[in-house]
């Protein structure tokens, strides 16, 4: 007979959660290695979707697992300061943790003028200001 409603959860609960991050963690402290989100997800037998999911269809994880979340990026940012990940590394871990690296602008135009209009308004502003 099929089992009905698919898979069951790899995570039973928020303090599953919880202690399936600290069981991880401790086990990479014992084997001495860097602990990676990804890994994380390896030991879990899941993806990096499976969290996004997780937040959508039950906000009551939000808070786990962004303290899990954190709990990695501050690993990344410890190992760099050790000097057991290169900067760049880090960086890129952290990418993974949702840090940005860029600037977003959100720029709203409410009148009428083009952009053209704007270009040469902001042109003058400029000249106005080297004088």
């Amino acid at each position: 007979m099929a089992h009905a409603g698919g898979r069951p959860p790899k995570i039973k609960g928020i303090q599953d959660l919880d202690n399936k991050v600290k069981e991880y963690l401790i086990e990479c402290e014992r084997d001495k290695k860097i602990p990676y989100l990804t890994g994380f997800y390896v030991f879990l037998g899941v993806w990096h979707g499976y969290f996004c999911d997780l937040l959508q269809t039950k906000p009551e994880y939000s808070k786990s697992i962004k303290k899990m979340w954190n709990q990695f990026a501050y690993s990344y940012e410890e190992n760099m300061g050790a000097k057991k990940l290169t900067p760049a590394h880090a960086i890129f871990m952290l990418k993974n943790c949702g840090y940005v690296d860029r600037v977003e602008v959100n720029a709203n135009i409410t009148d009428n003028q083009s952009l053209s209009d704007l270009a040469k308004m902001a042109k003058n502003i400029k000249a106005k200001q080297a004088k």
